[in-house]
């Protein structure tokens, strides 16, 4: 019996960790509605706004997992992501997976190469103890 629980667990946290990689992706020169396209599943939340220096954004987030931002300029192309892990599991699986899928520069930083271009991944540590990932194109 307690294999099966095992097994059920390390399923359901694989799923969960796919689910992070497969959707919160930086999704760096999609249109604003490319991704509203995207998140059409009513699980994730989807709103956007406007920032104090008037950036329009969107954020999604994902329940226990992350919660993911994208800045946009004024031609509402995505030209920023910040993704921000609600815990430091699904801060260390991305790691994990950035280490695998990109150059790795340092300890905190990778670059990417895409179809779409070169993008800059930067792990910031704050003093209250949170973190995030920050995603931007090369110009």
């Amino acid at each position: 019996m307690k294999t099966i629980k095992k097994f059920l667990l390390i399923l359901t946290v694989l799923l969960t960790f796919n689910q992070v990689h497969s959707y919160a992706q930086a999704m760096l020169n999609y249109t604003a509605s490319q991704i509203k396209q995207t998140y059409t599943d009513p699980e994730y939340k989807l709103e956007s706004g406007t920032t104090d220096s008037g950036t329009f954004y969107m954020t999604v987030t994902y329940p226990k997992l992350a919660q993911v931002f994208y800045y946009f300029d004024t031609h509402f192309y995505c030209n920023a992501t910040v993704i921000v892990p609600m815990n430091s599991t699904t801060r260390n699986y991305l790691i994990k997976t950035y280490n695998a899928n990109y150059v790795s520069t340092s300890a905190t930083t990778w670059t990417a190469y895409m179809d779409n271009g070169v993008a800059y991944i930067t792990l910031k540590y704050f003093d209250d103890g949170g973190y995030a990932f920050y995603w931007t194109l090369t110009d």
